[in-house]
């Protein structure tokens, strides 16, 4: 039995109603202004759901929206993931945070993020 079975329907109905959605990108636009307003530096971290990438990129579409608007970029770790399987990038079967694998991808992309601004 997948302890995480119930997790991806709940989260698929959360992002069904457009009020919540909004309300989200309305506290990510607070952030950005927030940053922006103090000459803080931004970097969206995008994590879809690990057990099931693609399915969870609609989840994902307003996030991208805020930043895209913004000009904040992102690390997609969709992408780090680079197509390998669910069992390589969890912890494990009932817990679904990244894999110390994923956690070295992620910290590797941030510091290439970090490190092309160096070079601007």
């Amino acid at each position: 039995h997948d302890d995480l079975a119930c997790q991806g329907p709940f989260l698929a109905n959360c992002y069904s109603h457009r009020a919540t959605v909004g309300r989200h990108q309305a506290e990510l636009q607070h952030i950005a202004d927030w940053t922006r307003a103090r000459d803080c530096r931004l970097i969206a971290v995008l994590f879809p759901d690990l057990t099931s990438i693609a399915a969870s990129a609609p989840r994902l579409a307003p996030v991208r929206e805020v930043c895209a608007r913004n000009r904040v970029p992102i690390v997609d770790v969709g992408v780090l993931a680079g197509g390998r399987p669910a069992a390589e990038l969890v912890v494990n079967e009932n817990d679904a945070h990244p894999s110390p694998w994923l956690h070295a991808r992620v910290a590797q992309a941030l510091f290439e993020v970090l490190d092309e601004d160096e070079g601007r």
